[in-house]
């Protein structure tokens, strides 16, 4: 009898640990048949977990470059198709269904964590590969995709297979580089801003904050740094707000003037 209860509490214990230990890939969930998504790949077990699976393709919607030589390692092909929180804009529809004309399934689609960017595009290609709008939605309800994100739930539920025009060419790594896909989502929500203070635009403005700050390399000086770290407060603390007056143009005239400063120094 206590050899049995040993061993019990041995197996019980591994199961504890093994229950609590990070996740190969978090968020990772099954959209279709041969269709997968998921956050990024950190290390050699997240890609040995990708192998495993029977994963052909990568299909990277974030912004960061993906890890080309990692994933080669473990025979797997990547592709970059970085969006932003905004949509999932008829480009990047296009590129999924060159991907779908042209690369063996299953695929893995992932952005940073997994939960927004990344199946939002993965809804627009299991679309693309027949499946209604309606199908599309369960996705992103599947995966606890934020309603804050209008423009992602917007680009699934409107989405039409109807793409015209010349598809693009597939690339390992977006010619765009990330920091310049940072400024551009920056550069989208700062002008939509100016045009209406919401709490939408806030949000996409917030998230091209923190893109920024994780892809910034250390060849980047403090005051950039210290740009976004400001920026970044004033922005969290506009969200904050349940109505906007007079009173916080105030902030939003803070936030502005630090934009435009950052911009003159280092963009212009």
């Amino acid at each position: 009898m206590r050899v049995i209860l040993h061993f019990f509490l041995k197996f019980f214990f591994i199961f504890l640990l093994s229950s609590n230990a990070e996740k190969p890939i978090e968020n990772f969930m099954e959209v279709s048949e041969g269709v997968f998504s998921g956050a990024q790949p950190k290390n050699e077990r997240s890609f040995y977990f990708i192998k495993q699976k029977g994963i052909k393709t990568i299909i990277s919607v974030d912004g960061q470059v993906p890890n080309i030589k990692l994933a080669k390692k473990y025979g797997l092909n990547y592709l970059h198709i970085p969006i932003g929180y905004d949509e999932v804009p008829i480009e990047a529809q296009k590129a999924l269904l060159k991907t779908l004309k042209t690369r063996a399934k299953p695929y893995f689609i992932h952005c940073h964590h997994g939960k927004h960017r990344g199946p939002a595009a993965a809804a627009i290609l299991f679309m693309l590969d027949g499946a209604t709008n309606k199908k599309g939605l369960e996705v992103l309800k599947k995966a606890g995709t934020s309603h804050e994100y209008r423009g992602l739930w917007k680009s699934v539920e409107s989405f039409s297979p109807k793409l015209t025009g010349e598809l693009p060419n597939l690339q390992e790594v977006s010619p765009t580089t990330p920091l310049v896909t940072a400024m551009i989502m920056l550069d989208s929500a700062h002008y939509e801003l100016k045009k209406n203070l919401t709490r939408e635009s806030l949000i996409y403005l917030k998230e091209g904050f923190l893109e920024t700050k994780r892809i910034l390399s250390t060849e980047h000086d403090e005051q950039y740094r210290e740009y976004l770290d400001a920026s970044l407060k004033l922005t969290e603390k506009l969200i904050l707000l349940k109505s906007y007056n007079k009173d916080d143009e105030i902030t939003f005239k803070q936030l502005s003037n630090l934009c435009k400063k950052c911009h003159k120094t280092y963009r212009n």
